[in-house]
């Protein structure tokens, strides 16, 4: 059942519930109050009736004589008339007297005392009374005198009064249940909007948001949803990015790989099939053998890309002179080294790999005869690594893809030297695991830039040693 019909056939039944037990509770009200002053009618009209006997007893009996039943029924005659319902009962309870076809039995005469009327009310052939009956002392007479007070009328006016509430009530459910329509609708708009705003994002349409059309708790709600709806498209982005970036991970892999195999594949099938001279068959070999060696670096870097992500490193305090030194010696030539001496916080192998990779990736896009300059000063707690070459420099508009994997901007360099746009991607996960980034910056047809820094750990080491002098101290 929609929640619009819940709360609509809700708050019907609870009015429904309100109306009828209201009704009851009024209706009855007024009818026991009629009933009430009815009793109290009837009381009054046999206190009267009993005044009214032992009068007349008195004067229509001489003095010192015994009241007679002849005389009680005189009496009871004038007093009944033709319409009034008494009876007139001796001391064994036989009745002396019964004036208007008086029906009621005799059962109340048990309960009667002298001076006090009591009553019921009964119901004799379809008709409801009011019944009451008190003990005379009129003489040497212990008499008993009932009476009988039609009250059918009030049974009749409370059945009409339930009628006409009943009709009233449906009236009045019938309004109330068109206000109550209207008010569930209203109320539950933000829900129905809600749920197909879902409905469309289920179907794919995330970019879909709920319309704020309150305050309240349902429009907190609604902003709530909007939240995570934004999250959730974020998120569904990212995964749509990163499958992305795998499959072409994967297809630049593949393409990678297929490149120096064809050449491998290639000339040992040439080498196999054709008697060749010496020259050839070495230069044969030597594209066998340059191709391995590029097989084997690429799966070197894809080595290192997968354990990197799964690795958490230990740095350690480590002289940049050190560092500096591998490099010069790694490249003797076309490299300038100029450095301030330091101790950084590092993995001694892995920033060696980010330089290398550096100055490699700057010697690549440089022309013979032009420079590749690495510097390394300290800036405050930290020291600052720098690599810039003089080559033909990065379009602004791909700075932010070359750190990914296989991306190079020059296409022709990845068969002619080697590259494999991996390292680059291994230098930003490397700096990553040293809480450091890297900043590029490069002008075409003037050169690359690429810096980062690390924390310095001879400034550590003087703090610590200062503070252990004042302990000494």
């Amino acid at each position: 059942m929609r929640f619009t019909w819940k709360v609509f056939l809700c708050t019907l039944i609870v009015v429904a519930a309100g109306l009828s037990i209201s009704g009851y509770i009024l209706v009855n009200a007024m009818f026991d109050t009629s009933i009430q002053r009815e009793t109290r009618r009837a009381l009054d009209e046999n206190g009267m009736l009993r005044f009214a006997f032992e009068t007349a007893a008195l004067n229509a009996t001489p003095r010192n004589q015994p009241l007679k039943d002849r005389t009680i029924t005189q009496i009871g005659g004038t007093l009944g008339g033709t319409n009034r319902f008494i009876r007139i009962s001796g001391e064994d309870g036989n009745p002396l007297y019964i004036g208007a076809d008086f029906i009621a039995d005799g059962d109340l005469l048990p309960y009667a005392e002298e001076g006090t009327a009591v009553y019921r009310i009964t119901f004799l052939e379809g008709r409801y009374y009011i019944q009451t009956a008190a003990v005379m002392s009129v003489i040497d007479r212990t008499l008993y005198l009932e009476t009988l007070r039609d009250v059918a009328a009030l049974f009749d006016d409370r059945d009409s009064w339930f009628s006409a509430y009943r009709q009233v009530s449906l009236a009045t459910l019938g309004i109330v249940s068109l206000i109550t329509y209207a008010v569930s609708m209203w109320l539950t708009r933000p829900v129905r909007h809600l749920s197909e705003v879902t409905r469309s994002m289920a179907k794919g349409n995330y970019h879909r948001r709920a319309r704020k059309m309150s305050g309240d708790e349902m429009g907190m709600l609604t902003g709530d949803f909007n939240r995570m709806a934004d999250m959730l498209e974020d998120q569904i982005n990212r995964l749509t990015l990163e499958a992305k970036a795998r499959e072409d991970f994967v297809a630049a892999v593949a393409h990678e790989l297929k490149t120096p195999l064809t050449a491998v594949i290639g000339f040992a099938d040439m080498l196999r099939s054709r008697m060749l001279d010496e020259e050839k068959r070495f230069l044969a070999a030597q594209y066998i053998y340059r191709e391995g060696k590029r097989l084997e670096s690429l799966s070197l870097r894809l080595l290192d890309l997968i354990v990197l992500r799964r690795r958490e490193i230990k740095t350690n305090p480590m002289s940049a002179a050190t560092l500096f030194a591998h490099v010069a010696e790694t490249f003797p030539e076309g490299v300038t080294v100029e450095y301030e001496e330091c101790q950084v916080l590092a993995e001694p192998a892995l920033l060696a790999t980010v330089l290398i990779n550096l100055v490699d990736n700057a010697k690549k896009a440089s022309e013979p005869g032009q420079t590749v300059f690495v510097n390394g000063k300290r800036e405050g707690d930290r020291y600052r690594f720098t690599v810039r070459d003089e080559g033909k420099g990065i379009a602004e508009d791909e700075l932010h893809r070359i750190t990914e994997p296989f991306y190079m901007v020059d296409k022709s360099r990845s068969g002619s030297r080697g590259g494999a746009g991996l390292g680059l991607s291994l230098c930003v996960r490397i700096l990553e695991l040293h809480n450091s980034r890297m900043d590029i910056s490069s002008i075409v047809g003037k050169g690359t830039c690429v810096a980062f820094t690390l924390p310095r750990a001879d400034l550590k080491i003087k703090k610590r040693e200062k503070g252990k002098r004042r302990l000494r101290m």
